[in-house]
């Protein structure tokens, strides 16, 4: 399986390398999108709305 194939369904030891590479890449876009939330106490994140 060649390196960017694994980014798909990341397997083994190059899957864990690429799972680190590809959070330390969107990290600044998962805070930058989180600070657009207001979350609050008692607020049920994983509830479907119907």
């Amino acid at each position: 399986m060649s390196f960017f194939q694994n980014t798909c369904k990341p397997e083994g030891l190059a899957g864990k390398m690429m799972v680190k590479i590809m959070n330390n890449g969107h990290v600044q876009m998962a805070d930058w999108g989180f600070s657009h939330l207001l979350i609050q106490n008692g607020d049920n994140l994983w509830q479907k709305n119907l």
